[in-house]
């Protein structure tokens, strides 16, 4: 009697175990989303995040060498941030970087959009001068805007050229 009670009871069990696992990583998902951090904070503060899996909502810029975060955060350094795929091969090429996003010239092919990034943060990938002061290994990349060009000439942007 208790086994074929134990077996009328079970798929009650099993589904309370699946729907308690699909409610959970809805709220996990909702809540990264509405508690991503700000891409200024991380910046300003990056002992604090170096080595944490951090999510961050941020500008983010795609070129032909990569994704880079860029928020005006500070009035002299550019505070970039390379972000790669997690176990992706490095992408990161000083020249490539400058000529793409410091240096003036024809950007047509670079575009971009407000992003919620999920990774691990490294707040001491380099000095920052000519290169991005930091890098995230994002596990996960999600688009909150539409992509767009990214002006030509952005040094009518707040700082985006006079910073290195």
């Amino acid at each position: 009697m208790n086994l074929r009670r134990a077996l009328s009871i079970a798929p009650v069990h099993i589904g309370t175990a699946l729907l308690t696992l699909i409610i959970g990583s809805a709220a996990t998902l909702l809540w990264q989303r509405t508690h991503a951090l700000s891409y200024c904070d991380v910046a300003l503060n990056p002992q604090r995040y170096h080595g944490r899996i951090i999510t961050v909502r941020a500008r983010a810029i795609f070129g032909s060498t990569g994704i880079y975060l860029y928020e005006d955060c500070d009035p002299t350094a550019a505070l970039v941030s390379l972000v790669e795929l997690d176990g992706a091969p490095p992408a990161f090429q000083g020249p490539s970087y400058v000529e793409d996003v410091l240096v003036e010239g024809s950007h047509s092919e670079m575009k971009q959009a407000e992003a919620i990034i999920t990774g691990r943060f490294d707040g001491k990938y380099s000095m920052g001068c000519w290169s991005p002061s930091f890098h995230i290994a994002a596990i996960r990349i999600e688009l909150v805007s539409p992509l767009t060009d990214v002006p030509v000439n952005p040094s009518s942007e707040s700082g985006l050229r006079t910073k290195h």
